[in-house]
């Protein structure tokens, strides 16, 4: 599963793939790819709304008032074609600060909670889209989970220590009840298979 999120001079790719995430992050001042393990990442959603433009906004603003500043002073509003220049002018600057205000305001969830965390776009393409990502990534990040601490399908351990680790990622709202269930079933599937392959064994 991938997600493909654009907006405003911000491009971001995450691919789901079978140990970790892959992403692709760049913007005017950043290009950043990187692999993150599902065991690094936690559970946590937390929304963001940046506060601060980036500084390639905050370097256009500032030329632009100095530039202004210039032309204004040397500008005759009696000319026609100062005035088509001024009036240019005024659109292109209002446009740099929308775009800044655009960025300042950008909506993110933080995937967080672990020792890494990521950081997607709330609306792009659409927050159904984003959820259903969101969603997929969760349930990778469990079952991997469960397969470091549980280890259902590690015929040495004991189904009473399989069953204690369980019990503690419930208690720690890492699973809910129906995973619980589901895990609980397979691990009490792969006692039984353990226990009919030995009296097999005693059998023969």
């Amino acid at each position: 599963m991938e997600l493909k999120q654009r907006r405003i001079w911000d491009k971001r790719h995450f691919k789901l793939l079978d140990d970790g995430v892959w992403f692709r992050y760049k913007s005017p001042s950043e290009d950043a790819e990187m692999k993150v393990k599902y065991e690094d990442l936690g559970l946590d959603i937390v929304y963001v709304r940046k506060k601060s433009a980036s500084i390639v906004f905050t370097v256009l603003t500032f030329l632009s008032v100095i530039v202004g500043k210039l032309l204004l002073v040397d500008a005759n509003l009696e000319k026609t074609s100062d005035i088509i220049l001024v009036i240019a002018f005024g659109l292109f600057l209002f446009i740099v600060l929308f775009l800044s205000w655009s960025d300042a305001r950008k909506p993110l969830i933080g995937i967080n909670g672990g020792e890494k965390s990521l950081a997607l776009l709330r609306n792009s393409p659409d927050d159904e889209t984003v959820d259903r990502f969101i969603y997929e990534l969760h349930e990778r990040i469990k079952n991997r989970i469960i397969m470091l601490r549980v280890r259902p399908n590690d015929n040495e351990l004991s189904f009473d220590y399989k069953k204690r680790m369980l019990d503690m990622l419930l208690e720690d709202n890492i699973i809910d009840e129906k995973k619980y269930q589901n895990v609980l079933q397979q691990i009490r599937a792969n006692k039984t298979n353990i226990g009919f392959n030995r009296t097999n064994d005693d059998i023969d």
